[in-house]
């Protein structure tokens, strides 16, 4: 199971990655590669963006990325889930055994029976006959004696 989940997982976790890589890279084209912080209280405008509270719309889009690529919790859907799933599965469950039951396996079960009565029937018919042909061999044997 792992390892049909792997090629699935792999793009996944790369595409992330990807994202993550081009959105840091992206921010730090876009920040002039400052990586010192303004002093406290001093307040850093650039040319083109009115203040540093207000995100500008490539924020935006860079954090959603990276947000739509994180995984899903661990919790949700995990394997002893059992909200209305359980009793979901129970049901479909039973109704696909009773069904099955319905339309395959009491036919074929009754066929499998026919054919087992047959070759019985057969199989006792050759018996008799090949203990009549031994006592007509038996009887033909002392004729040629006499």
């Amino acid at each position: 199971l792992p390892s049909r989940m792997a090629p699935r997982v792999r793009p996944c976790r790369l595409l992330a990655a990807a994202l993550l890589v081009a959105g840091s890279v992206f921010f730090l084209v876009a920040s002039s590669l400052s990586f010192v912080a303004a002093p406290r209280g001093a307040e850093v405008t650039r040319v083109g963006q009115a203040s540093a509270a207000a995100p500008q719309q490539w924020q935006l889009a860079s954090t959603a990325a990276l947000v739509a690529s994180m995984p899903t919790p661990a919790h949700a859907g995990g394997m002893f889930d059992f909200g209305i799933t359980l009793p979901f599965v129970a049901i479909t469950f039973l109704t696909m055994m009773a069904t099955l039951n319905a339309l395959w396996y009491a036919p074929v079960t009754a066929e499998v029976d026919d054919r087992n009565a047959k070759l019985l029937k057969t199989l006792s018919e050759a018996t008799d006959m090949l203990s009549k042909a031994d006592e007509i061999q038996v009887e033909y044997t002392e004729q040629i004696r006499e």
